[in-house]
């Protein structure tokens, strides 16, 4: 033992011839490149028994390119870098009682010529994936003495090394599992077997796929749904709409004696009588409903009795169809409530059922403009499912409402 600590710069750089270099046995802790300089003949290099330390991922050996036997045993390697050796043609690399648990990239496996590894009495206790595929090719490899964790599922690997009838390993009885206690202590690797059910590898096509399988499912049955029973989900939205927003029915101190106004064709006639007035006036909606024909004053002239039930009436609602937009009388009833609108500043007092599809050619000018900018609430087929036609009731109410 020479006690060296420290070598500074180049010291061997005129041996060029020379072979072997026995460091063993020092106190070296820190390695350079530089150290090694002019070394390139070198065949052996022995740095077992001293205290190195790697803790930078550096090309310390790279000057060492006849390097065929390098021995780092009892230092105090505890992390491993690919770039320490590369571009080594190193044939045997012994890395015995040192530190290393493990490392995560490819090193052994990048050394071409590597042919003999020493990793026992370190502290190795799992074989991922990764660290067995880095030495899985390697003809010599020895990894006994490791405190390996027979609990993990990654002790296969280990086993797979072991049971490698052409290639050297080591004995068995010296590859066991670490552990003081429990039935596995000290118990050769090559007896362990893992739990298959616990060491099953996931299955990511129905770790993925059944739950995609399953978000494309429900959202086709819901969108399935949603479509079959839209006429019901939008009766819902527009009746919570009316139950937040409340009623304006008329009150005993408000200036009108109907909520509406009903104008419309002779030839809708039988349908507003029969069907419209009814329904507003049930027992259900209650509303306080205006048509010429049962409430306007016999003797006073038709033109007041219009202008009366608008100016008394709070909405005004008119039955849309290809005859009323014909008649002169009913566009006069629309002018005269358009009138009426302006004057009382009131919006959205016109209201429109539209019971056909009437084309913009057949409307004027202002009944275009009134449909564009008014409510107007479209008459189901009579073909209609119950659904949609009290959508339609519906949506009447809330116009008439608000």
């Amino acid at each position: 033992m020479c006690s060296l600590r420290v070598m500074y710069g180049s010291p061997f750089f005129c041996l060029s011839h020379l072979k072997t270099l026995e460091l063993y046995n020092n106190e070296l802790t820190t390695l350079s490149a530089e150290n090694f300089e002019g070394l390139t003949s070198l065949k052996k290099l022995n740095l077992a028994k001293n205290m190195i330390v790697i803790s930078s991922p550096s090309s310390i050996f790279s000057p060492l390119l006849s390097l065929d036997i390098l021995h780092l045993r009892e230092n105090k390697v505890d992390v491993l870098f690919p770039e320490i050796f590369v571009n080594l043609n190193v044939k045997t690399l012994s890395l015995s009682s040192n530190a290393i648990s493990n490392w995560s990239q490819p090193i052994f496996s990048r050394m071409a010529k590597l042919v003999n590894l020493l990793l026992d009495s370190n502290k190795i206790r799992v074989l991922d994936d990764t660290m067995y595929k880095d030495v899985a090719d390697l003809p010599s490899i020895n990894i006994c003495n490791n405190p390996w964790d027979c609990t993990s599922c990654s002790i296969r690997n280990v086993e797979r090394l072991l049971f490698r009838p052409e290639k050297q390993v080591c004995c068995d009885n010296c590859v066991v599992c670490s552990g003081d206690k429990g039935p596995m202590a000290n118990t050769a690797v090559k007896s362990v077997l893992p739990s298959t059910e616990a060491c099953r590898l996931p299955d990511y096509y129905v770790i993925v796929g059944v739950p995609v399988v399953l978000a494309v499912l429900m959202g086709s049955v819901t969108g399935y749904a949603v479509y079959v029973n839209r006429w019901y989900i939008r009766y819902f939205a527009l009746f919570l709409r009316v139950k937040v927003q409340g009623y304006r029915r008329l009150k005993s101190g408000e200036p009108f004696l109907w909520d509406a106004f009903v104008s419309y064709h002779n030839s809708d006639a039988d349908w507003v009588r029969d069907c419209v007035v009814p329904t507003l006036e049930s027992s259900t909606l209650r509303f306080r409903v205006c048509i010429g024909e049962r409430d306007f004053i016999p003797g006073m002239p038709i033109v007041e009795n219009v202008y009366r039930a608008i100016a008394q009436s709070r909405k005004s609602l008119f039955v849309l169809s290809r005859d009323f937009c014909a008649s002169r009388w009913c566009t006069f009833e629309l002018t005269l409530a358009q009138h009426r609108l302006f004057e009382s500043d009131r919006e959205n007092q016109m209201v429109f059922i539209l019971r056909e599809e009437i084309a913009d050619s057949e409307m004027c000018s202002l009944l275009k403009y009134l449909t564009k900018t008014r409510t107007y609430v479209q008459v189901p087929p009579v073909e209609s499912d119950a659904s949609v036609k009290d959508f339609f009731w519906l949506q009447l109410r809330a116009a008439l409402e608000f």
